[in-house]
């Protein structure tokens, strides 16, 4: 699997409310949180490996194996207290040059969380979110285990995505 930061992205429109009523409810159906895309407009970007979604000339949502999930951006801007993952300080430095979450730097995560998921990863004195990344484990097996890599990386600050300017 490709990181989303690798993806160059060229095609763009604007959604139809159909269209993001469609992606609203997948939306928030995962999260468990209503983005009310309707009432805004939101232009989707499109490229051969996957698209995003912009709200306010920021990458606010990105696509992978037909779903879509928050941006770090996305994450910012909204108020999401579900498939997190919490890491110690220590970690830190690594995962923002996009290395994957090795299970000893994990202190707390969403126990709801599925082997597959794709999750966020923050730390732990801002509790601001440092990586998306697809889980490996379960929420209550990524607290309990003590060796191993346990979140694939797939998007990271400072990243493309991070820094893209649409």
């Amino acid at each position: 699997m490709s990181k989303v930061s690798d993806i160059h992205y060229s095609r763009r429109h604007f959604l139809k409310r159909k269209q993001l009523k469609q992606v609203n409810n997948a939306l928030t159906d995962y999260y468990r949180y209503d983005f009310h895309l309707m009432d805004l407009g939101v232009e989707r970007a499109s490229s051969k490996e996957g698209d995003i979604l912009i709200l306010d000339k920021v990458p606010t949502f990105f696509s992978l194996e037909g779903c879509f999930y928050l941006t770090l951006r996305g994450h910012n801007r909204y108020p999401i207290i579900t498939k997190y993952v919490t890491v110690d300080m220590g970690a830190i430095p690594y995962l923002v040059n996009g290395a994957d979450v090795m299970a000893p730097g994990i202190i707390d995560a969403d126990i709801s969380i599925k082997e597959g998921d794709i999750i966020w990863v923050r730390d732990e004195k801002n509790l601001k979110p440092i990586l998306v990344g697809k889980s490996r484990e379960s929420g209550e097996r990524l607290v309990s285990l003590s060796k191993g890599k346990v979140v694939a990386t797939l998007h990271f600050v400072g990243d493309a995505l991070w820094n893209a300017e649409l």
